[in-house]
């Protein structure tokens, strides 16, 4: 039985704050950028969570929203937002010719319809070298992929040298640029042939980034074989000082091991930070002692392990992550942890 709790209190931010917030909605991905009143969310996880969050954060507007991929965890909120009050400016996204699921479907009318009306702009595609301001140009999105042939090649078809494309071949990677550099990667779901084609494009060099966002929420990406062959690539491309990994505690054992096996290859030492407890980690949920930032999907649930992840920003647009709770927790708290 998860243990009752009682909620945090909430800190609400002033107009001035700048942060990204790698946001705990269980098993998903929602990245928020924040700059004053300037507001860009990279993927909005899988259903309700996000409102509570932008409410828990006194956000009343995005200006843009970028969609790497139309999987359900990626996109599932971004109709919970549009049925609110919620203004949206931009939707940055990508067909996807295999998803028929019903949430997609519905997405696809409903934002045909909302741009019709003149209400939201939803017909810019995602693509390699587009550039998305958060606010001003000292925090911005880039986007290195997908490049103009994955843009253009539909899954099940195959690429020049015969490899299959895939839906997620095609997922954005997106980074997040303070004061010129680059402080988050978010590569979506992407898998290895979506990789090579970054690396083919001579993309490598701009990987390097100081924070990683694990692709397939610390899953497969793929075989077991290009899971490790991917992430080992990726930690010696980006090179990055921590990991971050946005997950839930009953989906699918992530983070596997063997990517945690390949991530200490390559750093032994290296931090690696969770949103949920992993059942891996501790079979019985504990409850993280507070939260900040206050809004938790898992904290709720009694089950956060890192919780919702904040890289701060100063107005120098210096960043940092402060580890010292987490870590204080692991310890106190999770024994057997694996990161």
């Amino acid at each position: 039985m998860t243990p009752a709790v009682a909620l945090p209190s909430t800190s609400m931010p002033t107009v001035d704050s700048a942060w990204i917030d790698v946001v705990d909605v269980g098993h998903g991905s929602c990245v928020v950028i924040r700059n004053g009143e300037s507001v860009v969310v990279v993927d909005t996880g899988p259903g309700g969570a996000i409102l509570e969050y932008l409410r828990q954060q006194s956000i009343d507007h995005i200006d843009a929203v970028i969609l790497s991929h139309a999987d359900a965890d990626h996109i599932g909120g971004l109709s919970a937002i549009l049925s609110q009050p919620i203004p949206v400016g931009r939707i940055i996204w990508n067909g996807d010719a295999l998803k028929s699921s019903t949430l997609w479907l519905d997405l696809v009318y409903q934002l045909a319809d909302l741009h019709r009306q003149g209400v939201v702009s939803a017909t810019e595609n995602a693509t390699e070298g587009m550039t998305v301001a958060a606010g001003s140009d000292d925090i911005t999105v880039r986007i290195l992929a997908p490049g103009v042939a994955l843009q253009h090649l539909p899954p099940g078809s195959r690429d020049r040298s015969g490899r299959q494309v895939t839906s997620n071949s095609a997922s954005v990677v997106a980074q997040v640029i303070v004061g010129g550099q680059p402080v988050l990667l978010i590569p979506g779901d992407l898998d290895e042939l979506g990789l090579a084609h970054l690396d083919e494009a001579g993309l490598r060099p701009d990987l390097g980034t100081r924070f990683l966002l694990l692709p397939h929420h610390g899953g497969r990406c793929g075989s077991e074989a290009a899971t490790r062959s991917m992430t080992a690539f990726l930690m010696s491309a980006v090179s990055p000082e921590a990991i971050l990994v946005s997950n839930g505690r009953r989906r699918f054992g992530n983070p596997r091991q063997d990517v945690l096996d390949t991530i200490r290859e390559v750093a032994p030492t290296i931090k690696i930070s969770c949103t949920q407890l992993a059942e891996s980690c501790s079979r019985l949920a504990t409850a993280h002692a507070d939260a900040d930032p206050s809004y938790s999907a898992g904290w709720l649930r009694g089950y956060s392990c890192a919780g919702t992840m904040r890289i701060f920003i100063d107005p120098e647009m210096n960043t940092h992550m402060n580890h010292h709770r987490h870590d204080e927790f692991l310890t106190a708290s999770v024994p057997a942890h694996r990161c």
